[in-house]
């Protein structure tokens, strides 16, 4: 049996809206990006949607949008992909990186208190929900935490390229940061083969959000296009920009995906469900911790750690699975201990759930098209490796 890490599920309308996108003869930012924006907005009830080209992308408006710049410092945690710290570095930022949580992989509270008591300059922190599970910052235990950031102007953004559609007391992720990034990559949740959405509630974030996302120019090429002055030919560059424009080609992916993301959702979550009965009593497993209802999980990824009852490291049972065409993947090598950083930073040592997480962590396949037979195939031969 062949089991792929991931694949991704068509639906009818990806076909019929790329054909009105083709007929249209308007292939880049238009109109169904600019319907799949209120789609979206309404989808989790933001006031503001924002399309552009990536998750990473994303990241850089947003904090352009705070006016990040050189000497400030932005708290990042080290389990994460790198777009996040790029796009502090970007801006002249310089990044600071936390631990996270053992059991969630998301940003530990504890790392957080004390980097904000260690460094007076902190402008912005990134909280990434990993996997899909809304991080416990926004939880009633953290609450006067939370309250504490707000008064010292930090602001918050959430990368949220994992949290489609996640959720926290009936909240939907894209409404509890200053700024949520969102991301429509291949392997997401919802994907628009490349792509991302910004979410905020904040009406000077998204003015400069869509000024800066196609170079500047205060006006974009289909609001001309569609004027009906004599002069509408005519437009400005008030600030240096970006081109980090969503087409409508893409757009048009993504609003059939939007469309089917709940049930897409369920169905991941019907997977995860089986996965936990059937790995629970396997000792040498340990496996995800749940701080909010599996409904309310985007469950994006499911993670397996290798503890210490079992011989076999992780590269082993991964290449076991491989051998029984099971793909699996890594979710992530930390940030601290990528070559790059490690040359131009000096990092300190203190990551030790990072560490424990990245060498021990197998994100298994957890997608809408897995069948319950390839689920029970992927825990028998776990199951028979780790007796």
């Amino acid at each position: 049996m062949k089991i792929p890490y991931y694949k991704i599920e068509n639906h009818r309308n990806e076909i019929k809206y790329l054909k009105n996108v083709l007929s249209s003869g308007w292939y880049s930012t238009g109109p169904k990006s600019f319907e799949l924006e209120k789609k979206f907005s309404e989808f989790i009830s933001v006031k503001y949607a924002l399309s552009v080209s990536s998750c990473t992308s994303a990241l850089h408006l947003a904090f352009r949008a705070i006016n990040l710049k050189k000497g400030d410092k932005v708290i990042v945690p080290t389990t994460n992909f790198i777009s996040s710290f790029e796009a502090i570095e970007y801006c002249g930022a310089t990044p600071i990186l936390a631990d996270v949580e053992y059991g969630t992989s998301n940003i530990s509270i504890i790392s957080l208190k004390n980097l904000i008591k260690k460094y007076a300059n902190i402008k912005a922190i990134v909280v990434v929900h990993f996997g899909g599970q809304v991080s416990s910052l926004y939880s009633k235990k953290n609450k006067l935490f939370l309250n504490e950031i707000k008064k010292r102007k930090i602001k918050i953004i959430d990368d949220a390229a994992h949290a489609f559609p996640s959720k926290y007391n009936k909240t939907f992720v894209g409404n509890f940061a200053d700024i949520t990034c969102f991301s429509f990559y291949a392997n997401k949740t919802i994907t628009a083969g490349e792509g991302g959405m910004i979410t905020t509630n904040n009406k000077k974030y998204a003015s400069r959000i869509k000024l800066l996302r196609l170079h500047g120019i205060d006006r974009d090429v289909w609001t001309r296009f569609t004027s009906i002055k004599k002069s509408k030919w005519e437009y400005d560059i008030v600030e240096n920009g970006y081109k980090y424009n969503l087409s409508d080609l893409n757009a048009a992916v993504c609003l059939a995906h939007l469309e089917k993301a709940e049930i897409m959702r369920k169905k991941r979550e019907k997977i995860a469900r089986f996965y936990i009965k059937e790995l629970k009593d396997v000792k040498a497993i340990d496996l995800p911790e749940l701080n909010v209802p599996m409904k309310d999980h985007s469950w994006h990824l499911f993670i397996i750690k290798i503890n210490s009852h079992t011989k076999i490291i992780r590269n082993e049972l991964i290449d076991l699975l491989d051998d029984h065409g099971i793909g699996t993947s890594v979710h992530y090598k930390p940030i601290h201990r990528m070559t790059y950083y490690k040359k131009n930073y000096k990092f300190n040592k203190n990551f030790k759930n990072a560490e424990m997480i990245w060498k021990n962590c197998i994100s298994l396949p957890i997608y809408s098209l897995l069948t319950m037979v390839q689920a029970r195939f992927i825990v028998n031969k776990i199951k028979f490796h780790l007796k």
